[in-house]
């Protein structure tokens, strides 16, 4: 009896924990969306990898990173909750709480740790190798909550390992190759324990000054797009951006031009100027991989540093659509404002200026893309010729444009995780269907798919672009959500 009543006190001491994951029914079905898209990756993946001969190493990856999206996922969101829980005020005054919830993180890195490694080792075998990699997760969303710029590590990291000398790299595959496996799989799992105890000691510190110190810098980058004060502290810090503080000062200054001003209202991430830096800082990664002959090494299974160059072009775009609806309603309290100025369009004509502004940054931001696509292409080849292939990748993006014509009055607060995840989801099977494509018919006629998808999205962006005109004015957005 005894037992069982502290197994019941211990199941309530988790429940907040849980019920706060699991008892917003918008979450709760954001989770099983996305799970279910892992799902059907992994499933597509594995049918890859039996029943297509030639696919078959490039199927296995896809399952492996299907099952890494889906562990990811709801990790991100046990951590972001369980230090929603470790709250500097609950750290405390509540007891026990800090170990309960490392107990809980603990649980999930042995069980987050256990399946990737299966996965991995059904495919690839060397299930000890596969742990020790594995491991490397759980810790890695600890150690992102604190250091927010570790996001972006998984997308670069491939691409700035090709920059280490092959003399090193050899050198230390050789003496790691000396050491038996069991012995090198239980060093890297002492290695990830080691990161685990170092992520919780971050992600979740002892009550005190320390902790409420970490807890007021993380709400500042959390609410520097959203709330203007935060941002002039983060200006005093000195880590605001002055590239786009130049463009603001210049945008303000000009007369007319609404539509570009109407940007501004809606966040810095709708400026563009991180996409297209980050598609140029991709192609001259590209042009010079390519001169020094390390274009075709691989990175991950059959993906080369040009392949992953051309995938992080295309990415730059989904990432700008994701950020333009995401971002609207957070900043409707510009929007308001700037409605209330001399210079702001009529009701009649907001949705009209605010349709062509988006859509010509779009269209701007896709130039970008096309003019790296075609350089890399031609730096690859060794030849200035310019060919079809890039246009037809850079008309995969293409209808993204019609997703930013919505009913911008009815949006709903909150991230978009349906266009988050869908976008890129999508972008990526259709660049491997068009890789595939290329490498098995060079002399395929890509001006075809690239006119038909440019005519589709065209027609698709007609009807968008007339319907949202007949809508009520988009400013604020959010206004007339239920």
């Amino acid at each position: 009896m005894n037992a069982a009543y502290r197994a019941h006190r211990g199941y309530r001491a988790y429940a907040p924990l849980f019920y706060q994951m699991f008892g917003h029914a918008g979450s709760r079905r954001t989770l099983l969306w996305m799970s279910g898209l892992s799902a059907v990756i992994a499933v597509l993946g594995a049918w890859l990898s039996v029943a297509v001969e030639r696919a078959a190493e490039g199927g296995a990856v896809l399952c492996c990173l299907a099952v890494v999206l889906f562990l990811w996922i709801w990790s991100s969101v046990f951590v972001s909750t369980a230090m929603l829980q470790n709250h500097p005020a609950n750290a405390c005054l509540v007891p026990h709480l800090r170990r309960r919830l490392i107990t809980a993180c603990v649980a999930l890195f042995v069980a987050a740790s256990v399946v990737l490694a299966a996965t991995v080792s059904a495919f690839f075998g060397h299930f000890g190798y596969a742990l020790a990699g594995a491991g490397l997760l759980i810790p890695y969303v600890l150690l992102a909550q604190r250091f927010p710029y570790l996001a972006m590590l998984p997308v670069y990291a491939p691409l700035l390992s090709q920059l280490v000398p092959v003399a090193w790299s050899d050198g230390l595959t050789a003496s790691l190759a000396s050491i038996d496996e069991s012995t090198l799989s239980l060093l890297g799992i002492a290695a990830d324990i080691g990161l685990l105890a170092w992520g919780l000691s971050i992600a979740l510190p002892r009550g005190g000054d320390r902790h409420f110190a970490m807890s007021e810098r993380r709400t500042l980058w959390q609410a520097a797009g959203k709330d203007p004060a935060a941002l002039r502290e983060l200006q005093r810090r000195g880590v605001w951006r002055w590239g786009y503080a130049r463009v603001l000062r210049r945008d303000s200054l000009r007369a007319g031009a609404p539509g570009i001003k109407m940007l501004h209202t809606m966040g810095t991430a709708v400026n563009g100027g991180s996409a297209i830096g980050g598609v140029v800082v991709c192609a001259v990664v590209g042009v010079l991989a390519a001169f020094s002959g390390i274009s075709d090494r691989k990175i991950v299974g059959p993906l080369t540093v040009f392949d992953f160059a051309q995938g992080m072009m295309l990415m730059s775009i989904s990432s700008y659509a994701i950020a333009l609806l995401s971002a609207a309603v957070a900043h409707n309290a510009e929007q308001g404002l700037y409605r209330l100025t001399p210079g702001a369009p009529s009701a009649r004509d907001l949705n009209r200026v605010f349709a062509k502004t988006v859509v010509l940054r779009f269209l701007k931001i896709w130039l970008v893309v096309l003019a790296g696509l075609v350089a890399l292409d031609c730096a690859r080849r060794g030849s200035l010729e310019v060919r079809a292939y890039p246009l037809a990748l850079a008309s995969l993006t293409l209808p993204f444009v019609c997703l930013l014509l919505p009913d911008y009055a009815r949006l709903r607060a909150g991230p978009r995780w349906g266009v988050g995840v869908g976008l890129p989801v999508a972008l990526i099977l259709g660049y491997l269907f068009f890789a595939a494509l290329a490498a098995r018919h060079p002399g395929f006629p890509w001006l075809v798919p690239a006119g038909l998808i440019a005519v589709c999205s065209l027609l698709t962006l007609w009807v968008k672009w007339t319907s949202m005109i007949k809508l009520p004015p988009a400013f604020p957005a959010g206004r007339l959500a239920a």
